[in-house]
């Protein structure tokens, strides 16, 4: 479940959601210099962290399928 919820954020189903709500926030807030030096490593942190999350949770729940699968007989 988890690593679907991921894979559906992942895969872009959000995007003009993502897109508006950025431009409100951009609207309403101004964000300092050094913070945009930092939203880059911060991107790329998040990216590596949704990859190895949903691997994670797909190599669980394959597992566990197996595992049931196996049980049944």
């Amino acid at each position: 479940m988890v690593s679907a919820v991921i894979y559906v954020v992942n895969s872009g189903f959000f995007h003009l959601f993502f897109i508006g709500f950025q431009q409100l926030k951009k609207g309403l807030f101004r964000e300092p210099e050094y913070m945009k030096e930092i939203n880059i490593g911060l991107t790329q942190w998040k990216q590596r962290l949704y990859k190895g999350t949903a691997s994670f949770a797909g190599g669980i729940g394959t597992g566990l399928v197996v595992l049931s699968t196996y049980w049944s007989f």
